[in-house]
């Protein structure tokens, strides 16, 4: 059974969350290694990292980030560049990307 786990991107300088990501890989620690299903993972490049659970399905997990990041919208596809210059769709893991509306890449 796939399960999906939520990942919030957010930029340190900024101050703000950049992205939010559905995988089917849960988040881990940036020191450890150590899987995390809640809270901070850690901070690389003035970007962290925050788990926010994991969900039996799809569904769920795109209602809890409609609830927690309602500013945000689904891209249209997984092809996306991140801050970091690489596209979610070289990441197998990866399901759906979120966007800030204002920041909408379609």
């Amino acid at each position: 059974m796939t399960e999906f786990y939520i990942k919030e991107i957010y930029n340190e300088i900024d101050r703000c969350t950049t992205e939010i990501v559905i995988e089917t890989l849960p988040a881990t620690t940036n020191l450890s290694g150590e899987v995390k299903l809640d809270g901070w993972c850690g901070t690389f490049n003035d970007t962290a990292t925050y788990a926010h659970g994991v969900y039996e399905t799809l569904e769920e997990a795109q209602a809890v980030v409609k609830r927690m990041f309602s500013d945000f919208q689904a891209c249209s596809n997984r092809v996306h560049f991140n801050i970091f210059g690489f596209d979610y769709s070289d990441i197998p893991s990866v399901v759906r990307v979120y966007k800030h509306q204002d920041k909408l890449e379609m």
